[in-house]
């Protein structure tokens, strides 16, 4: 949904392609 895209502080990877574990690993672990 582009309109969630607008306002969402950080743009992830769908659930789909495990974007919850992607973020995680990119802003919590690196």
């Amino acid at each position: 949904n582009t309109e969630i895209k607008k306002i969402a502080k950080h743009i992830t990877k769908s659930n789909d392609e495990s974007g919850f574990a992607y973020a995680i690993r990119k802003w919590v672990l690196e």
